[in-house]
C-alpha cells in the first residue's frame, strides 16, 4: 500500500513541478486548469519528493527506502509525462 501511495504522491509532485514551467502551463491552461503564477509550485513539488523519500526510508529502512524512492519517482514521472502528452494531443 505504501508503494501505491508513494507513486501517487510522486505523480502529484511532478505535476506541481510541471505547473511551474511556462510551456506546461499552456498545456494545463488549455484544459481549464488555471495555475496562479504566485503559487509556489516548484518548492512544493521538491518538498513533496523529499517527504516521500523520508517516508519510504522510515517505512522500508534506509537502503530499501531509497531504492524504492527512485522507482516511485520514475513511475510518477512517467505517468506525468504520459498525462501531459495526452493533454497536449487533445488540445
Amino acid at each position: 500500500m505504501s508503494h501505491v501511495l508513494s507513486i501517487c504522491l510522486s505523480f502529484m509532485c511532478f505535476a506541481l513541478l510541471c505547473a511551474s514551467m511556462q510551456r506546461h502551463r499552456r498545456t494545463l491552461a488549455a484544459w481549464g486548469l488555471q495555475i496562479d503564477h504566485a503559487l509556489p509550485t516548484r518548492p512544493a513539488g521538491l518538498t513533496g519528493l523529499v517527504a516521500i523519500l523520508v517516508i519510504n526510508m522510515i517505512l522500508l529502512g534506509p537502503v530499501h527506502g531509497s531504492v524504492a524512492w527512485f522507482g516511485h519517482m520514475t513511475a510518477g514521472a512517467g505517468i506525468t509525462v504520459a498525462a501531459l502528452w495526452i493533454l497536449s494531443k487533445k488540445s
